[in-house]
């Protein structure tokens, strides 16, 4: 007996041509990917905390995007609002995926679980800690991904039919849109996509699919209606070519901005390498205190205050605290840079 050959899917030529236009995107970001090696750091931490406040707002709520990034890689806040700790559950439920194996699917328990994570309850004050509900209807089209795969399908179309899917069968709440988002990158990632390009997916599909009728409500209503994927996919190849050359375009700015401050400091600072050395750690943490400076760097917590005070006469550093202890300092136009001030308002 021949094995199955898959679902065999066939493309008209607008959404063919989508498919490939997101593919070009995709490859100008891997290429930089590749010669940025500031590209790690960067996107493991600053492009997360990014990530993590869009989908906050997406779902309608806010939190402080410097306090964010001083939580560190992993937050874990005390008595957060309610934005900062969805962003926070976020950010975890991320690094919990990303801690598993990468070149296996993403299995029921495991979409269970990021459901459950996704708004950080053990965070919330006076909630008794609970479990996954592993009956959560949908839960099993992720696990469906390398089948479609061996059929010969791109992952790009791939990953578009399984959040098709997840929004045609998934459960009827309001998690599940960023839900799906945050399982459908890490998904992608696992199938050799650049993830970074898919978060972020529900203000990107919302401009996307700005000129479809209902705007992006109307498309995903539809989609739950009828099951049909193909208008969805259309606003996904679309959300996705949107963000891939945004983040291209946001790591060069970063990258001329990292270069114009490094002559800065060599031009106006007497002894430059130090104060250079923290200029890459800020790239990668652009919110420290005195006492992280001095750790991540080996140095005294009073040549730490030092270099700070150099880089804040030069307007790179900015304390956003106004306190005598615990004294935070921002990289701003890295912080302006990510999102820029219009969009914090």
């Amino acid at each position: 007996m021949s094995p199955d050959p898959g679902p065999q899917i066939a493309l008209e030529a607008p959404l063919a041509a989508l498919l490939a236009e997101a593919g070009f995107y995709l490859g100008r970001l891997s290429l930089l990917r590749k010669v940025w090696t500031p590209w790690p750091g960067f996107a493991y931490w600053p492009l997360t905390a990014r990530a993590a406040l869009l989908e906050t707002r997406d779902a309608g709520y806010e939190a402080d995007f410097p306090t964010l990034l001083g939580l560190g890689a992993l937050p874990s806040p005390s008595r957060p609002s309610r934005g900062l700790r969805m962003a926070c559950g976020w950010i975890l439920a991320k690094r919990d995926l990303e801690a598993g194996s990468q070149d296996k699917p993403i299995i029921p328990s495991q979409a269970a679980e990021t459901f459950y994570r996704l708004d950080a309850p053990w965070l919330k004050r006076g909630t008794a800690s609970g479990r996954p509900d592993l009956n959560l209807p949908g839960l099993g089209v992720w696990s469906l991904a390398p089948r479609l795969l061996q059929s010969g399908l791109p992952p790009l179309l791939v990953l578009a039919i399984t959040l098709a899917s997840w929004q045609h069968q998934g459960p009827d709440h309001p998690k599940r849109d960023p839900c799906g988002w945050l399982l459908g990158a890490v998904l992608g990632g696992r199938m050799g996509i650049i993830p970074q390009a898919l978060e972020g997916m529900g203000a990107a599909l919302a401009e996307s699919a700005a000129s479809e009728a209902g705007g992006r409500p109307g498309v995903l209503a539809r989609l739950r209606a009828s099951g049909g994927w193909r208008e969805f996919a259309a606003c996904f190849f679309r959300a996705v070519a949107l963000n891939a050359g945004r983040l291209c375009e946001l790591a060069l700015k970063a990258q001329e901005m990292l270069i114009a401050h490094r002559e800065l400091i060599s031009t106006w600072v007497r002894a430059p390498r130090q104060p250079a050395l923290l200029l890459d750690l800020l790239l990668k943490r652009p919110v420290l205190e005195l006492p992280e400076i001095a750790r991540e760097m080996e140095i005294t917590q009073r040549t730490a205050a030092g270099l700070v005070t150099k880089l804040k006469e030069l307007a790179v550093l900015e304390e956003i605290t106004g306190q005598k202890r615990g004294r935070r300092f921002a990289y701003r136009p890295l912080l302006d840079l990510l999102l820029p001030p219009q969009e914090e308002k």
